[in-house]
């Protein structure tokens, strides 16, 4: 995971045939950001990629801090996934 270049990582990803969007876990696994009908029917087609480690029940605060900095990540990630996989 590349946290300064998510969109290098979607163009690798997608390169291997890899067109999931990325999830944080919560009550459940799901993509943070707005919500995409491009990143809904990514999901259905291909599935959610979960960054492990990540929850809505931190442990502390570092560990909040690395939870935002991947919800950071899914998001910007997820956007350039959604720029290639619908560029018009």
């Amino acid at each position: 995971m590349n946290i300064r270049d998510p969109a290098a990582d979607v163009a690798l990803h997608v390169h291997q045939g890899d067109m999931r969007p990325i999830g944080i876990n919560g009550y459940t696994c799901a993509y943070p950001g707005a919500a995409s009908k491009v990143l809904d029917e990514l999901q259905l087609k291909y599935g959610l990629r979960c960054l492990e480690g990540t929850s809505d029940a931190p442990e502390n605060v570092r560990h909040s801090k690395l939870i935002q900095k991947a919800s950071a990540y899914a998001t910007a990630y997820n956007a350039a996934l959604v720029g290639l996989a619908n560029p018009h």
